[in-house]
């Protein structure tokens, strides 16, 4: 065959594209349970971490963990598409909030609003991607949370939602059709309302103390 090189070429090329699409999709970016953190047994080398913090926050080991698994299937360098990053999925204004060192991003649109992305990830320029930093900002968010609601299930609800948004949602849960048809927003079987972001980290704490974790 005269154009055998091009044909070569092609299957070269045709066979780098496959592997980067690959590398891509293995690539954890933050979000719903990203990553395989239970197989893998990574939430192993995090546990005396959320311990520690537990004692220092009055936050539950396993909520704090089970948490940090949902969000970046505890992958410290996780960077979701709207920009948040780290163990616990921060966003930049909320972790300069929490007192950690966060250089400023890039700017760039994504879903129609302007959001800023980590220009790096080494962890002594932003501390988001240090996880024992990110996770103790975590504990303390979580345990300011927990003085205006009170219970652990509310203020995930709240941590998904915003403390008003969830406050007020509170107040008429029935009228966020939308929520409760795509079951973001759904009923206990004892009639409690709460979120599906909620139910599914309570789940994790629970796997992680059937494990022996905590």
């Amino acid at each position: 065959m005269k154009n055998w090189w091009i044909l070569a070429v092609l299957a070269v090329g045709g066979m780098f594209l496959i592997s980067r699409k690959s590398q891509a999709k293995s690539l954890p970016s933050g979000g719903d349970n990203v990553g395989n953190w239970k197989t893998s047994k990574v939430y192993v080398k995090y546990v005396d971490v959320a311990k520690a913090l537990s004692t220092k926050h009055g936050v539950p080991a396993d909520l704090l963990l089970g948490q940090a698994a949902h969000e970046s299937g505890l992958n410290p360098f996780a960077v979701s598409k709207v920009g948040a990053a780290g163990i616990s999925q921060f966003m930049p204004g909320t972790a300069r909030g929490y007192g950690l060192k966060v250089l400023p991003g890039d700017m760039k649109t994504y879903n129609g609003k302007v959001r800023e992305y980590p220009t790096t990830k080494d962890p002594a320029l932003d501390e988001r991607f240090d996880p024992s930093k990110l996770m103790d900002a975590q504990a303390r968010y979580l345990k300011q949370m927990y003085g205006s609601f009170g219970n652990w299930e509310d203020v995930l609800s709240g941590y998904l939602w915003g403390e008003a948004g969830w406050k007020k949602i509170l107040k008429n849960p029935t009228a966020y059709t939308t929520a409760i048809k795509t079951k973001k927003v759904l009923q206990n079987p004892d009639g409690k309302w709460t979120t599906s972001y909620a139910v599914k980290i309570l789940g994790n704490a629970k796997w992680l103390r059937d494990q022996g974790a905590f």
